[in-house]
């Protein structure tokens, strides 16, 4: 990868997850445990899902693709439906996944 691209690439990652990792935050803020695990309908996933997922995506993506760390995704345990997770349990792990990709 040319490195101009890669340097913009990098640049506008942490910019994103800069800015992006705190509303996501805010939002799981608002709901309660239910509201974060209840799919509004059969064909979307709750809030908590797709936290998971966006969380997925980042780890196998960036962390282990670009980083070089093992791709351990589990992929369809990101949308199953009896997750349970605390929204405490959700914000670290969206914080941590951030976090670990901008390292």
């Amino acid at each position: 990868m040319d490195s101009n691209l890669k340097e913009e690439f990098v640049s506008q990652s942490l910019y994103y997850f800069n800015e992006n990792t705190p509303r996501i935050v805010r939002c799981l803020n608002r709901l309660t445990h239910e509201q974060v695990w209840t799919a509004p309908n059969e064909q979307t996933n709750s809030v908590g899902n797709l936290t998971l997922h966006l969380c997925g995506n980042i780890t196998q993506y960036i962390i282990s693709s670009l980083g070089g760390a093992p791709d351990q995704r589990t992929r369809d345990s990101e949308f199953d439906k009896s997750q349970n997770l605390s929204i405490d349990e959700l914000k670290s792990m969206i914080r941590t996944t951030t976090s670990k990709a901008s390292e």
